[in-house]
């Protein structure tokens, strides 16, 4: 069995970009280029599974951050926490053109 596991970023500009249907493609592009950036972490990719942005469903849908494994167990808090960091590091350390270089050489 396995399992996504949602992750909500405790950064602010994450979560207002995805709970704003007018930025849901910012969104995407943000939480894809993260998510592209932690799989290539050792910590995470030593954990059997790879993050993915998905679309979960609360009160309407949002996209968001998911950790993906092929076993049932939760992932653990410390995990989440250490995922948080490196996601405000992240989002504080990658120019705006390195961005944009790797959201369009995705779409080549």
């Amino acid at each position: 069995m396995d399992g996504y596991w949602l992750l909500e970023p405790e950064n602010y500009y994450l979560q207002a970009l995805a709970i704003d249907p007018n930025l849901r493609d910012v969104c995407m592009s943000v939480l894809k280029y993260v998510a592209r950036k932690l799989n290539n972490e050792p910590f995470v990719s030593s954990c059997g599974g790879h993050l993915a942005v998905i679309n979960a469903q609360y009160v309407s849908t949002y996209p968001c951050l998911a950790f993906h494994t092929e076993t049932p167990e939760r992932i653990s808090d410390e995990f989440e926490c250490a995922l948080n960091m490196k996601i405000n590091e992240i989002l504080t350390e990658t120019t705006l053109s390195e961005f944009l270089m790797t959201i369009t050489s995705q779409m080549e």
